[in-house]
């Protein structure tokens, strides 16, 4: 089993790459986004990985 400080590396690492992947299908289809846009989708992106943080923390409080 992976400890905690491990398994919370790992889910960091991830939502990165999940952000970035999410950030080059947005350029994908929409161009190079303009500031203004690019800002607001991440903002939009944002609570993914802090959500998922925070449910790793809470399961391993339990």
């Amino acid at each position: 089993m992976l400890n905690g400080r491990k398994r919370a590396l790992i889910v960091v690492i991830g939502s990165m790459i999940a952000l970035v992947l999410g950030f080059l299908v947005f350029v994908l289809f929409y161009g190079i986004p303009r500031w203004g846009d690019a800002i607001v989708s991440a903002l939009y992106l944002l609570p993914i990985p802090v959500l998922v943080l925070l449910y790793s923390t809470r399961s391993r409080r339990k």
